[in-house]
C-alpha cells in the first residue's frame, strides 16, 4: 500500500536538558511515537535533543513540545 499524504512530512529537533540517558531516550520515544501523526522519533542522551518526523496535517510542534512537558521533560526547539 503507498502512502498517500498529501503534505509532506516535517522534522523538528528539540533540545531537551533533562534527558540524561538511555532510559530517558527511551521514555520520550514511547511517548512521542504513540501520538497520533508521529512517523519517527530519534532522541540522543549524549546531545539531550530528540528529532521528530511528523505528519504537519496532524500534530505540530506546539503539541510536541507539550507532550514533553507533560511527561517531565521541558523542550525547547533547537537551533541548527
Amino acid at each position: 500500500m503507498f502512502n498517500r499524504r498529501k503534505t509532506p512530512a516535517a522534522d523538528i529537533e528539540f533540545s531537551v536538558p533533562r534527558m540524561v540517558c538511555e532510559g530517558c531516550a527511551d521514555t520520550i520515544r514511547t511517548a512521542l511515537i504513540a501520538i497520533q501523526g508521529v512517523e519517527r522519533v530519534m532522541p540522543n542522551a549524549w546531545q539531550k535533543r530528540v528529532r521528530v518526523r511528523f505528519d504537519p496535517a496532524v500534530v505540530d510542534g506546539v503539541e510536541l513540545q507539550k507532550a514533553l512537558s507533560k511527561i517531565g521533560y521541558d523542550a525547547t526547539e533547537a537551533e541548527a
